[in-house]
C-alpha cells in the first residue's frame, strides 16, 4: 500500500503563517510530505484567509519539500463571493497543487473553474461515529465507500475522498484503485452545527447563537471537554471531536494519513 502522511494546520490554529510555530510543529513528527490549510468546518474562519500570507508559505513549503492542500468548507450564500475570492487568491500563488471540497456545490464550481486536483473532504463522509459506545468491525457488513460517490464521479474528476476514524476496521470495497483514501487519524469529528458557543460568549442575549455570526476567533487556542463514560468528547468553535481510535483500512491501495495540529490547552485524549 502506497501510504503519505499530512499535517492540517486547520481550524485549530490562527489562520496566520508563523515559521517558528509551523517549524516547531513539523519537526515534531516525521515523514510528512503534505501539509493541510483553510477549514473544513468554518466559514468566518476560513474567510481569514483573505490576508493570509501565501507567498511565505510557498516558499516555505518549497524549502520543506512539502506540498500544500487547501481545504474549503461549507459556505453559506452570503458569503460566497467573498469565499471564492479567497479561494482564488490561494490558488493564484501557483504552489497549491490540491483543493479539498466539503459539499457539492463548491465541487461544481472548483471542478468548472480550476485545473487542480480534487479530494472529497471529510464532510463528504456520513457514517455514524460515536465514541460512547463500542466501534464496529468491518464484519459488521459494513461499506464505508459509499454508493454517492460513484455517482458523483460520474459528473466530476476527483482524486481521493476523506474519512473519520468510524469503525476499528474500516472496508472501502469498490474504491477505484487510483484513488487515494485521507483518513484522520487522530481527532475524529462527531458533528458540526452552524452556531459557535465561543463567539457568542461576549454578546449580548439578541447577538447571541446566531448562524455564522462574524467573530473574532474566539475559538482559536480553547476548547471545552466532556468527560463521559465512553471517553472525552472536545468541543471546539462549531465542532465537536474525540480522540480516534485506531483503524485498520481495507480495499484501499493508497493511503493518507492525516494528523491534525493541536492549539488546545488541554488532554483530549483522557
Amino acid at each position: 500500500m502506497d501510504k503519505e502522511n499530512a499535517l492540517s494546520f486547520c481550524d485549530t490554529v490562527f489562520p496566520a503563517f508563523n515559521t517558528l510555530m509551523w517549524e516547531a510543529e513539523l519537526g515534531k513528527r516525521t515523514g510528512i510530505n503534505r501539509i493541510f490549510v483553510g477549514s473544513y468546518f468554518c466559514e468566518c474562519y476560513f474567510l481569514r484567509y483573505e490576508k493570509f500570507s501565501f507567498d511565505e508559505l510557498g516558499k516555505w513549503a518549497a524549502l520543506k519539500s512539502l506540498k500544500v492542500s487547501f481545504v474549503i468548507p461549507i459556505v453559506r450564500e452570503p458569503d460566497l463571493e467573498k469565499a471564492k475570492d479567497v479561494v482564488r487568491r490561494a490558488l493564484a500563488c501557483g504552489f497549491i497543487d490540491e483543493v479539498i471540497v466539503n459539499d457539492v456545490g463548491m465541487l461544481d464550481y472548483v471542478s468548472r473553474e480550476y485545473d487542480v486536483k480534487i479530494f472529497l473532504g471529510r464532510l463528504f463522509f456520513k457514517n455514524t461515529r460515536d465514541s460512547r459506545g463500542p466501534f464496529p468491525r468491518t464484519g459488521d457488513g459494513i461499506n464505508f465507500y459509499s454508493s454517492v460517490y460513484n455517482q458523483l464521479l460520474k459528473d466530476y474528476a476527483f482524486a481521493g475522498i476523506e474519512a473519520d476514524a468510524a469503525a476499528l476496521d474500516m472496508d472501502f470495497e469498490g474504491m477505484p484503485e487510483d484513488m487515494v483514501l485521507g483518513l484522520h487519524e487522530d481527532l475524529t469529528y462527531l458533528t458540526t452545527g452552524r452556531m459557535c458557543a465561543f463567539a457568542a460568549a461576549g454578546l449580548t442575549d439578541d447577538r447571541k447563537f446566531l448562524p455564522d455570526e462574524p467573530c473574532k476567533l474566539e475559538c482559536v487556542g480553547n476548547a471545552v471537554t466532556y468527560s463521559l463514560e465512553g471517553g472525552i468528547i472536545i468541543k471546539a468553535g462549531k465542532t465537536c471531536y474525540c480522540a480516534a481510535r485506531p483503524a485498520t483500512v481495507h480495499g484501499v491501495t493508497r493511503l493518507r494519513s492525516i494528523t491534525t495540529v493541536i492549539g488546545w490547552g488541554c488532554d483530549y485524549e483522557g
